[in-house]
């Protein structure tokens, strides 16, 4: 039986990823330099979007952990839908590592022109903001009536 063990890659002294996550996640004397840019690309992460088109309109569908109803606001302006979401953490807890930590983002997206910008409706549910933009009514030919 053979034993395998990982070691770093000591090329011009660089670690493979796996090594620097696995030292990041175990090692208790890791330098507080790698575990704060890692913190600092998990802050600035945004929500997760994924759009949808159908026969009817579209569907945004956001990644947003934690967030209630209330920590959410989304408006338009010229086409333009911007949706924000802040929250305060209340508990003072004490990490020994954290990387989820997304108290705050905004994303933006152009709406198509066939938007019915009256009739946009959200809810969030399961941490999945669900946002439905329906198209306009398709407009029906104008019958003038001869006399």
């Amino acid at each position: 039986m053979t034993n395998t063990v990982l070691r770093p890659n000591n090329r011009k002294g660089h670690y493979s990823t796996f090594d620097q996550l696995f030292n990041d996640i175990f090692s208790p004397a890791s330098s507080g330099v790698r575990q704060a840019s890692l913190q600092d690309r998990v802050k600035n992460t945004p929500a997760l979007a994924n759009v949808f088109k159908t026969d009817k309109g579209h569907t945004i569908e956001m990644t947003v952990p934690g967030f209630t109803k209330e920590d959410i606001q989304i408006s338009l302006n010229e086409g333009r839908l911007v949706v924000k979401g802040a929250r305060n953490e209340t508990k003072e807890t004490k990490y020994v590592k954290r990387e989820f930590m997304m108290n705050e983002f905004e994303r933006a997206f152009h709406l198509p022109q066939s938007a019915d910008l009256e009739n946009i409706d959200a809810a969030v549910e399961n941490g999945i903001l669900k946002i439905g933009i329906p198209n306009m009514p398709e407009k029906q030919p104008l019958k003038i009536l001869v006399k």
